[in-house]
């Protein structure tokens, strides 16, 4: 089921398990992706993030996805920033 109390189509993923497959499906166009390498500091990043904000793991993700857009760069490349000082790249 969805928020809103809709049931959610048969076979559609939902959360982590929709994330992990975009990751794979990126790291099939890019030579030397290690996509489990690239979840997995992804999912780092979002704890940290849920920690810092005290905010839920959608929110969490929400809030890389507009960082990586806001600062035009790849969300892994953010996820990076994020686990290595704990903390989003500043904004421009």
């Amino acid at each position: 089921m969805s928020r809103d109390g809709a049931a959610r189509p048969a076979g559609r993923p939902g959360g982590a398990a929709a994330r992990q497959r975009l990751v794979e499906l990126a790291c099939e166009w890019m030579p030397g992706c290690d996509w489990a390498a690239t979840s997995r500091q992804i999912g780092s990043a979002i704890g940290i993030l849920m920690s810092a904000y005290t905010i839920t793991n959608e929110q969490a993700f929400r809030l890389l996805r507009a960082t990586s857009q806001n600062l035009n760069r790849k969300l892994r490349d953010v996820a990076r920033d994020v686990t290595d000082p704990g903390e989003l790249p500043a904004q421009g």
